[in-house]
């Protein structure tokens, strides 16, 4: 006959439960502190994103540009921008025959037109945020007149004439009240950059 000796300091009866070590407090404090620093710079993060966040442009502007290339001459304008499009009137000069020699006259061209505004659509159909610039392509057309010092009477005559200007622009928004724009046409100054102004 066999004898089972019994600790009497053992419960049997009494569930066994292990202790955390102090390396699993070390690793659980270390992972709230990681899940924790993900979401302050997840919120972080936010916060800034909403604060930088910029609103498509709307009303009226008033547009004022030089050229940079294809020509020496100046922009103005006055636009009432909506989502999709934009209704303009510019005053564009070319003023390249006084600074250069050439056998061009000076000539001044008033422009009505419109633009499509080509992110307005996603804005407008499926509620998309503002990129924080746009790109505009339209058309102008109106009566432009040219004169210049020496004139010859066959240049005389030729005074008055249509010009058709198709042009692209990119609009960059800025936290400012002032943003700025980069046109191409067809008429020249053919590369005008300038501002916007809201008023």
């Amino acid at each position: 006959m066999k004898y089972i000796w019994a600790n009497p300091y053992i419960d049997p009866f009494k569930k066994s439960v292990d202790k955390p070590r102090g390396a699993d407090l070390f690793l659980n404090s270390r992972k709230d502190w990681w899940n924790t620093a993900v979401v302050a710079l997840v919120c972080l993060f936010s916060t800034f994103a909403a604060s930088a966040q910029r609103t498509a442009p709307g009303g009226k502007h008033l547009q004022i540009g030089a050229s940079v290339g294809g020509g020496i001459g100046l922009e103005l304008g006055n636009l009432a921008v909506r989502t999709v499009y934009t209704r303009e009137l510019v005053l564009l000069a070319d003023l390249e025959p006084l600074f250069a020699n050439t056998d061009r006259q000076i000539r001044v061209a008033i422009l009505p037109g419109a633009a499509i505004r080509i992110f307005g659509f996603e804005r407008l159909i499926g509620n998309a945020a503002y990129r924080g610039f746009d790109i505009d392509v339209g058309v102008r057309a109106g009566p432009a007149i040219a004169f210049s010092r020496d004139e010859s009477e066959g240049e005389a005559n030729r005074r008055f004439e249509l010009v058709v200007d198709p042009f692209a622009r990119v609009y960059w928004a800025s936290k400012r009240s002032v943003s700025w724009y980069f046109e191409m046409g067809t008429t020249r100054p053919v590369f005008r950059i300038g501002i916007w102004i809201p008023y």
